[in-house]
């Protein structure tokens, strides 16, 4: 994990600038989207958005999708969107205290800035999202990356792209490494004859734990819409559980 004073300062201002720019005039600056090429920016971007993120949580309780919905319907930023969906899991799981993986996909990579990019729009929708105005919600970032850096008490999860599919090995330790980051702790587990009970903890996954508190505090007008289903696969002892 770089050291954030390893992080140039020619990185730092235009990270600054990128967000400034899109909480003030909706839209980044071509020239400072281009500087985000370096792998570096990538890195520095997590940090800020990890911080960004916590800041909206303390404020208002809460990271919820409902936060975001601005800037994924903005058409400007259509084809990062899918992107920024995972990435978003993947900021609240670490700060659930979670270990996520997410491998995006290899087609992602058309662009070296558009992951440094995406990072740095979700930590300004973030910070439109509290109540701070744009210039101290950007100053207690920066305050807070200097004085008690979320990254450094999040667990680092694994964030990467996914190899090309022609690698059996490969692609199955993928498969592995992303049913063990959806998977949840089991409570307790009781026998009965020929039935088995789980107890499954499911708020300890973030996104799980927010769809039920949607769904019993936010409930739609038309009512709530969901869908459970459960799949299991007694070969290798696993049970699956899917809610849409």
């Amino acid at each position: 994990m770089p050291d954030i004073r390893e992080v140039p300062e020619t990185i730092r201002t235009a990270c600054e600038r990128l967000m400034r720019a899109y909480l003030i005039d909706g839209t980044p600056a071509a020239a400072d989207v281009e500087q985000m090429t370096a792998s570096i920016a990538s890195i520095y971007a997590e940090y800020v958005a990890l911080q960004a993120l916590e800041q909206l949580t303390r404020q208002v309780g809460q990271a919820s999708d409902l936060a975001f919905a601005e800037l994924m319907d903005n058409d400007v930023f259509a084809f990062l969107a899918p992107t920024m969906q995972q990435l978003l899991r993947f900021l609240r799981g670490r700060l659930a205290g979670q270990e996520p993986v997410l491998l995006l996909d290899e087609q992602n990579q058309f662009a070296a800035h558009h992951l440094a990019l995406a990072l740095l729009l979700l930590a300004a929708q973030a910070l439109a999202a509290t109540s701070s105005e744009p210039e101290q919600a950007l100053a207690q970032v920066h305050q807070g990356l200097a004085d008690d850096p979320a990254f450094t008490r999040a667990p680092a999860g694994d964030l990467s792209y996914s190899l090309p599919d022609n690698d059996n090995a490969t692609t199955t330790g993928q498969l592995a490494r992303e049913m063990l980051t959806e998977t949840v702790p089991i409570c307790a587990t009781y026998v009965s004859d020929d039935e088995v009970l789980l107890v499954l903890a499911l708020d300890a996954r973030p996104d799980i734990r927010e769809l039920f508190r949607l769904i019993a505090t936010d409930v739609p007008a038309a009512g709530a819409d969901t869908c459970t289903k459960w799949s299991g696969r007694p070969e290798v002892g696993t049970v699956r559980l899917d809610i849409e």
